[in-house]
C-alpha cells in the first residue's frame, strides 16, 4: 500500500493517455487476485495493461504462478503484461551484491530469479506471447552507450494470446 500511494502521488500530475487507470492493492503471497479484480471495476472484456514492476523478485514461485493463473482467467485477449524480473543468467550484466544487500536491509529478501528463457517459458505457459524482453545493457547499447555498474532487472512485455479461460 505504501508503494502504491507513492506511485499515485508521483503520477497525479501526468496527463492520462489511456481511458482509465485502475489501482488494486494486493498482497501477492496472501490475497486472491481473481477475487481482488472481481471486486474492482475491472473490465475483463476489454484489453488492458497489467504493470507488474519491481515485484517478482520478492515473491515465491508459487505466488508468481498464482498471479499468472489469475491473469489468464481475468485478462481479455490482446491484453499486455509488463513484468520486471531479476535476471539470474548474467545476460543483464554482472551481479549486484549491493542491490540484494540493500533490499535485505530494508526487509525485502530476493526470493526468485529467472534467466530470460525461463521467464519467457513461464509466461507462455499461462497463455502470454513474449513480444520483448530487455535489460539496462540492451537499452544502453540501443542508445550507443555503455552501461555502467551492475543491474539485473529486466523488463518483459507479453501479450495475452488467447481468450479468457475462467
Amino acid at each position: 500500500p505504501a508503494t502504491q500511494r507513492r506511485k499515485r502521488a508521483l503520477g497525479r500530475d501526468l496527463k492520462a493517455s489511456v481511458h482509465e487507470h485502475l489501482f488494486v492493492s494486493h498482497d501477492f503471497e496472501r490475497d486472491d487476485l481473481r477475487a481482488r479484480l472481481a471486486e474492482a471495476p475491472f473490465r475483463m472484456t476489454e484489453p488492458s495493461v497489467f504493470v507488474w514492476e519491481g515485484v517478482t523478485m520478492y515473491l515465491s514461485i508459487d505466488a508468481i504462478r498464482s498471479t499468472l493463473s489469475a491473469l489468464t482467467s481475468r485478462l481479455a485477449a490482446g491484453s499486455l503484461l509488463v513484468m520486471s524480473y531479476y535476471d539470474s543468467s548474467g545476460a543483464s550484466g554482472p551481479p549486484s551484491r549491493m542491490t540484494e544487500a540493500l533490499a535485505s536491509l530494508l526487509g525485502e529478501r530476493f526470493r526468485t530469479r529467472f534467466a530470460p528463457h525461463e521467464a519467457a517459458a513461464l509466461v507462455e505457459e499461462f497463455g502470454f506471447a513474449v513480444e520483448h524482453d530487455s535489460g539496462r545493457d540492451d537499452w544502453a547499447r540501443a542508445c550507443g552507450q555503455t552501461a555502467l555498474g551492475a543491474a539485473q532487472e529486466r523488463l518483459l512485455f507479453a501479450r495475452r494470446s488467447t481468450g479468457n479461460s475462467g
